[in-house]
């Protein structure tokens, strides 16, 4: 048996024995007032008692006999374990169905006997997913680790005992270094594996010749894991190490593009999973994840981390019915996140490194959505809005089918998020079925999927391509530190890029200053958002019914509108256009949430909102400083369309001016400059990186920011309004109404017109 830190096998037994007097207990009071018993607590005694006996004699002969006896060699041991795992899993699954068809209603509301019984089965079906989860976990984790020995071509690798096997000893097939000369001509991407502050971290090797710019090889450092520290050869990284050379990317961020891509088939097998057999969907779902995260990602402590925030948001949720539930969840998942960040923090850790802070995100969203919904399944159905009744959560899920929920393969780590109502219809297909939808070969899945969900893969690998191709030379965080040492830019004219960086316009140029600061969130959103959102289609997620000719709409799933990203005519498209979940989620589990009932939500339930949304990106200043920016970017966008666009504004029926497109293409201008300067803190994450660069930018965003509230506070706004009062008879006057709380935006702070408005 593997004597690693934690060592599973030695948790097992512990559960084991909990789930034996358990299910001793449940089987005790059945016979008595039932005069029989529950098939999954007898299932639960019998795989009890075979661990029982088992694991500890393994565990004990392994100690005495250094790994010598035949029970540690792991061509027994696996085989065992695996066993071990099928049964705990089918324990697991048989009391998550006797809890659905027995207990109909929470556990609270029985009698104390049969609440009791009804706590016990829950009980028995959390530590048997457990015991399951470990166990598979572990021998995964076994066999990658023998596989790769036996590539290394070690003999008796099988034959030997897991703390005796040559996982991490050199062979004579090892991968050779990836570290490189100073003088190679390219870019050079490795891992090696160090021990700092009682992390797992690893080295990420950057080096660049003198030819390219490069000041020899740079280091990032990146948090594998935390508790256990488990460590795989640097060989399987090795294999992405040649590929990201090619592409100039981070090994991180290659392997992260890899599972998003092979979600796309895998999304394709999950909707073929019937219906009628949801336990399957829920495992596919944990299965790929735990793929994704153990042999590809080596993210082992990372899926603990997530696992235990699950877990409490199940526990808290299922048990803790005050009103103050939901708050307790955010306060737990948010506290577990900003740990994290502040982690992220002292490792300084690049943005293009991948650790448990990006999924957490994602995991955050959805667990506090989840105990707003539960929340709301037991509150009157009358107190609530739209949003709250569709969503609510009305009978308490199963452990299984919380954990393939929190689990969901194709946005497990970038995205998308949904709730858990969307989540149910797409396991059981109940949108498709309400809506009589009929697919091919008389399925209710209905067609278009695949045309939709490829056309976004492509797009995304094209956005990419471009990126790679034309511009795997501007790695942003050299260029970065050569702003911020003072290097001279390489052609005085390539400066230009600040004027029309965003993006393609930057790759097109060929540029290489910093103007360019917003391809970085660009690159992520072609992959993290596009990728995973078509994935996420194959499997069923995003209808959102027909369109006008018969074709099917999946824009569900959607979370950008990359178009409206690109050429936001205003910065408030832009905003509507980018991280549209966050801003839902934003909305309906802070905005509203903490406005005091019957009162309109104010200033306060923004602060408050935008203060959320800051901590939940993290703890950089560089953070901060892009949403007070973002701020000030939106109170001169509002004063520009509440005092010019008016004037401009053809009369009814009559085809716009000339002066009308001239102030539609500035302003998509304007809003490209201020995209590009307020973006630059959010990569840079360091403020004194941030105020550097901007300085060497000569301040243009907060230039044309001064400039333009200085004009309208200091009279401007009068005057266009005179105007206005002028033309009335000839403008199209729009209408004043308030922003709709589904329109607001929530990841910057309040307009600083909404709180000292300039004199009209």
């Amino acid at each position: 048996m593997a004597l690693l830190p934690l060592h599973p096998p030695s948790v097992v037994v512990g559960f084991a024995v909990i789930v034996l007097g358990l299910s001793a207990a449940l089987t005790s009071t059945t016979e008595k007032y039932l005069d029989g018993y529950f098939k999954f607590a007898a299932l639960a005694i019998a795989t009890s008692v075979l661990t029982l006996l088992t694991l500890p004699l393994m565990i004990a002969l392994e100690i005495t006999q250094s790994g010598a006896a035949f029970t540690s060699k792991i061509m027994v041991e696996l085989p065992w374990l695996s066993i071990l795992w099928v049964l705990w899993l089918a324990t697991g699954s048989d009391g998550a169905q006797a809890a659905q068809t027995v207990f109909l209603a929470d556990c609270s509301d029985y009698i104390p006997k049969i609440k009791a019984a009804c706590q016990e089965t829950s009980a028995i079906q959390a530590f048997s997913f457990l015991n399951w989860l470990i166990l598979m976990a572990y021998t995964i984790f076994v066999l990658v680790l023998a596989i790769i020995a036996q590539t290394r071509q070690h003999t008796g690798v099988w034959s030997s005992s897991v703390a005796t096997a040559p996982f991490f000893t050199p062979g004579a097939a090892s991968a050779p270094t990836t570290s490189q000369p100073v003088d190679a001509p390219a870019a050079s991407y490795g891992p090696s594996t160090v021990s700092a502050g009682g992390y797992e971290t690893q080295h990420v090797v950057h080096s660049a010749s003198a030819s390219q710019g490069g000041t020899g090889p740079a280091f990032a450092r990146t948090l594998a894991s935390k508790t256990p520290t488990f460590s795989l050869p640097a060989s399987m990284d090795a294999l992405f190490v040649p590929l990201a050379e090619a592409v100039g990317a981070s090994v991180d961020q290659l392997k992260l593009i890899i599972c998003l891509l092979v979600a796309y088939p895998l999304g394709s097998l999950f909707i073929r999973i019937p219906s009628s057999q949801p336990v399957l969907k829920h495992l596919f779902n944990l299965g790929i994840t735990m793929l994704f995260f153990f042999p590809v990602l080596h993210l082992y402590g990372a899926f603990a981390q997530l696992l235990a925030s699950v877990l409490a948001t199940f526990y808290i949720t299922k048990y803790y019915h005050s009103s103050a539930m939901p708050w307790v969840v955010f306060a737990v998942v948010m506290g577990h996140l900003t740990v994290n960040h502040i982690i992220r923090s002292i490792f300084q850790f690049s943005y293009e490194t991948l650790e448990v802070t990006g999924p957490q995100m994602v995991l955050v969203m959805k667990l506090t959505t989840f105990a707003w919904n539960v929340h709301d399944g037991r509150r009157r159905a009358e107190d609530l809005d739209k949003w709250q009744t569709a969503k609510r959560v009305t009978q308490f899920p199963s452990l299984l089918e919380f954990l393939g929920y929190s689990f969901y393969f194709p946005g497990i780590l970038v995205g998308p998020y949904l709730d858990f109502v969307d989540y149910m219809d797409l396991i059981n297909e109940t949108l498709f079925k309400k809506l009589a939808v009929k697919g091919k070969n008389g399925r209710n899945v209905p067609s278009g999927r695949k045309r939709v969900a490829y056309r976004k893969m492509f797009f995304g690998l094209a956005y990419l391509g471009v990126f790679c191709g034309l511009c795997s030379h501007m790695e942003l965080r050299h260029r970065s530190l050569s702003v911020v040492r003072g290097t001279k830019y390489a052609h005085p004219g390539r400066s230009i890029s600040v004027l029309w960086g965003n993006g393609t316009h930057e790759i097109l140029c060929g540029l290489d200053s910093y103007g360019g600061a917003s391809l970085g969130p660009l690159r992520r959103f072609a992959v993290s958002d596009c990728e995973p959102q078509g994935a996420s289609i194959l499997t069923g997620l995003g209808f959102t019914g027909m369109g006008p000719s018969g074709e099917t709409t999946w824009d569900g799933a959607a979370n950008v509108d990359p178009l409206n990203i690109e050429l936001a005519p205003n910065f408030k498209v832009l905003l509507d256009s980018w991280n549209m979940k966050t801003n839902v989620w934003l909305r309906e589990c802070v905005y509203k949430r903490v406005t005091p009932k019957g009162k309109k939500p104010g200033f306060r339930s923004s602060m408050i909102t935008f203060g959320t949304s800051a901590f939940w990106h993290g703890i950089a200043g560089g953070y901060y400083l892009t949403f007070v920016t973002g701020g000030f970017i939106t109170t001169i966008s509002r004063l520009a369309r509440a005092n010019i666009r008016p004037l401009l504004l053809p009369a009814p029926g009559a085809s716009p001016s000339i002066a009308k497109r001239i102030y539609d293409m500035l302003g998509t201008l304007i809003t490209i400059l201020l995209l590009n300067f307020a973006a630059a803190p959010f990569m840079l994450l360091g403020v004194n990186d941030s105020i550097v660069a901007w300085a060497r930018l000569g301040f243009y965003g907060y230039i044309i920011i001064g400039g333009s509230m200085a004009f309208f506070y200091a009279g401007g706004t009068k005057g266009l309004r005179r105007l206005q009062a002028k033309q009335a008879s000839k403008m199209v006057k729009p209408e004043a109404v308030p922003t709709p709380v589904n329109e607001k935006q929530f990841m910057i702070p309040p307009s600083l017109d909404q709180i000292i408005p300039p004199q009209k």
